[in-house]
């Protein structure tokens, strides 16, 4: 283990930092997202930003602060995360939407719906027949 990296890196085993031209690691922003992705593959799993900052190993307040500087919010790439899923899941046509919305982390599946509304423009039942259209 290298000890010159701040521990946060060490624990999580984190490439070397690409910068963006404001010195802003954008690389930092992707593992946030591959840690968010991992959270909401787990079964049961709440997505919460103490989960993933502690998954990191680092505070929250630093992991905010971070993608703050990536111009990013935690909600908002839990957002893209959800959406990004929610996409795969109705794409292989095997889930409900129901199912799909527990799976993402939603109490109700009219929220989950209301978010998807929100993402795409359109109603998740678009997608799911289309998916379901393929797999028959």
């Amino acid at each position: 283990m290298n000890k010159n990296l701040p521990a946060g890196r060490r624990k999580s085993g984190m490439k070397p930092r690409t910068t963006d031209s404001n010195g802003l690691s954008m690389q930092y922003q992707e593992s946030v997202r591959t840690e968010i992705l991992q959270h909401l593959a787990a079964p049961g799993s709440h997505v919460s930003i103490e989960s993933v900052a502690n998954s990191i190993g680092i505070r929250v307040r630093t992991l905010q602060r971070k993608l703050s500087g990536c111009g990013a919010t935690f909600r908002a790439l839990v957002d893209e995360c959800r959406h990004e899923k929610a996409l795969e899941m109705l794409d292989d046509g095997r889930f409900s939407i129901g199912e799909i919305g527990q799976r993402l982390g939603y109490s109700d599946p009219a929220h989950f719906a209301r978010a998807f509304r929100r993402w795409s423009r359109r109603a998740p039942s678009d997608f799911l027949n289309r998916g379901k259209a393929r797999t028959n």
